[in-house]
C-alpha cells in the first residue's frame, strides 16, 4: 500500500510548512561566504588595530629613548663646547704670551749681539800671524806698522792685545783692542798693504759674521760689510740697506 495514501492533506501540508520553516532557517552557501568575508575584514581590522597600537606603542618608546639620547649628547656637546672654548682661550693666550717671549728674547739677543759688537768696535782681529816663543804682541805690531808702513802707534794706544783659541796646526789668531777707532783706523787702513804679514778685519760677533755670509750669498746682493757696529749692504741696483740680525732679508731687499 502507497505511505502516501495514509498522510492527510492536513498532515501534508503541515510536513510542508516545517520544510519551508527548515528551509528558512538553512545559511545560504552566498550568506556563508558572505559571513566569512565579514569576518575576515573585522579579525584584519582587529589585527592592524592592534599592529597599528603596538606600532604607535613602539615608536613611542623608541622616541622617547632618541630624545633622552639627543638629551643626553646636547648636554655633552655643550660640555664639549665649553671646555673646547676655554681650550682654545687658553691657547690663544698662550700664543699670546709666546709671541711675547718670543719678541723678547728676540730683543734681548739683538741688544745682547749689540752690546758685544759696541764693546768690540775698537778691535783688531788679526790671522796667520806667525807665533813665536815669549813674544810681546804689543811690541811687535808698533814695530811692524813703523817698518812696513811708517805709521807710529803708542804702546799705550793698545788697549790689549792677545792670542785666542784658534784651529790646531795653525799660528792662533789674535785680537787688539785700541784705546779709541782712530788708532784702530790707523791701522786697520793698511790692511792690504800688511798681507805679507798678517791679515787683519774688524772683529764682529759670531751672528754679525753670519748675517755677512747670508747677504754676500744673495744674487740680489753686491756687496757686505761692517762698519761701526752695523751691518750693510748694497743692492745690485746701488741702493744700500742697513740690516740687524733678525731681519728677514729677502722681503727688506725688495723693497
Amino acid at each position: 500500500m502507497d505511505l502516501t495514501e495514509n498522510i492527510t492533506v492536513d498532515e501534508l501540508r503541515s510536513i510542508q510548512a516545517t520544510l519551508a520553516e527548515i528551509k528558512s532557517e538553512m545559511i545560504r552557501k552566498s550568506d556563508v561566504k558572505e559571513i566569512i568575508a565579514q569576518m575576515k575584514h573585522e579579525i584584519k581590522q582587529e589585527v592592524k588595530e592592534d599592529i597599528k597600537q603596538e606600532m604607535q606603542q613602539y615608536l613611542t618608546d623608541r622616541l622617547s629613548l632618541l630624545s633622552e639620547k639627543i638629551d643626553a649628547l646636547y648636554l655633552d656637546n655643550e660640555s664639549l663646547r665649553e671646555k673646547l672654548s676655554k681650550q682654545i682661550s687658553d691657547t690663544r693666550k698662550s700664543l699670546a704670551n709666546l709671541k711675547e717671549t718670543s719678541h723678547l728674547a728676540k730683543t734681548a739677543v739683538k741688544m745682547a749681539n749689540y752690546n758685544q759688537q759696541y764693546s768690540q768696535k775698537n778691535n783688531i782681529k788679526f790671522l796667520n800671524w806667525p807665533e813665536k816663543p815669549k813674544e810681546d804682541l804689543r811690541r811687535d805690531l808698533c814695530r811692524i806698522l813703523k817698518e812696513k808702513v811708517n805709521v807710529d802707534i803708542s804702546p799705550a794706544s793698545i788697549l790689549g792685545i792677545h792670542r785666542i783659541p784658534g784651529n790646531s796646526g795653525g799660528a792662533r789668531p789674535v785680537i787688539a783692542k785700541f784705546v779709541n777707532t782712530k788708532e784702530k783706523t790707523k791701522v786697520i787702513k793698511h790692511r792690504q798693504a800688511l798681507k805679507g804679514n798678517f791679515i787683519m778685519f774688524d772683529h764682529i760677533t759670531q751672528k754679525n759674521a753670519e748675517l755677512i755670509k747670508i747677504l754676500k750669498g744673495k744674487e740680489a746682493v753686491h756687496s757686505a760689510w761692517y762698519f761701526n757696529a752695523r751691518i750693510f749692504a748694497i743692492r745690485n741696483d746701488g741702493r744700500r740697506y742697513t740690516f740687524d740680525i733678525f731681519d728677514d732679508i729677502d722681503t727688506k731687499l725688495k723693497q
